[in-house]
């Protein structure tokens, strides 16, 4: 030990030991470890087992109510999204269609039910102008997929004439209907449901006064797209209900 004004001088041989700092720390450490203990001890002391249960299961019903209506909200936005995909693909062949074969009111449009003639109009007007894009006779669709289109009441409606199966998998499928063509979209192919509104929808080929489009006709007005009408065709306007709808599933829409 050194003293002001004198030499250095120990004392260890007096009796005294330097001092070891590892020793305080170690204690200081375990003090630190029994605080803590002593403190979740008390948290977990203030939750008896009853009321962790009810707060579990009130977790349960929050994630009951919430998960389905996120789970609806995510698939009626991938529904959307599909169908304005498929909606302006199907416009674009129709686009380069007219520009090899000028004004679709001179086009070569199958007879009514004809599925040979439905075959040679998509082939011509259709395949062309989609990549790896395969014809599915009305019989394969029927007999080899078991594919059934049905309405917003799950009643079965009709047949198509030939159907196109795209490179992702969607189904656009043809009814020929002599002066024009009926054509169903089905944004998932032959996933389920196979449903008009939900994963279906119908859209119209047709020519009028020379003008010809590719889109949705007041031929079925907006009531047929609900739960309640009574009619074959029911679904078959919920495409325009929902472009209509700035693209958009609307309240009261029948998912």
């Amino acid at each position: 030990m050194d003293f002001p004004g004198g030499g250095g001088e120990t004392l260890v041989g007096q009796g005294f030991q330097p001092y070891d700092t590892s020793v305080c720390q170690s204690y200081q450490q375990k003090r630190g470890i029994k605080k803590l203990k002593s403190t979740i001890g008390g948290v977990l002391a203030g939750f008896t087992l009853a009321e962790t249960l009810i707060t579990l299961a009130i977790v349960g019903v929050v994630a009951a109510i919430t998960i389905p209506i996120m789970i609806t909200k995510y698939q009626k936005n991938q529904t959307v999204i599909r169908l304005k995909k498929t909606y302006n693909d199907i416009l674009n062949v129709h686009n380069r269609a007219i520009n090899d074969y000028d004004n679709p009111s001179t086009w070569e449009y199958p007879r009514q039910y004809n599925k040979s003639d439905t075959k040679i109009f998509l082939e011509k007007y259709y395949l062309p102008y989609l990549k790896n894009a395969k014809f599915v006779s009305a019989d394969d669709i029927v007999n080899k997929y078991n594919y059934i289109v049905k309405n917003t009441l799950n009643q079965t409606t009709i047949d198509p004439t030939g159907s196109i199966i795209l490179s992702d998998g969607r189904l656009i499928s043809f009814y020929a209907r002599g002066n024009y063509l009926l054509i169903a979209a089905d944004i998932n192919g032959f996933g389920k449901p196979n449903r008009a509104g939900r994963d279906v929808f119908i859209l119209h080929q047709y020519c009028k006064e020379g003008d010809c489009i590719v889109g949705y006709t007041p031929k079925f007005p907006r009531g047929f797209c609900d739960k309640s009408t009574n009619y074959l065709y029911n679904g078959w306007n919920c495409g325009m209900v929902i472009q209509d709808n700035g693209w958009k599933i609307p309240d009261g829409y029948p998912w």
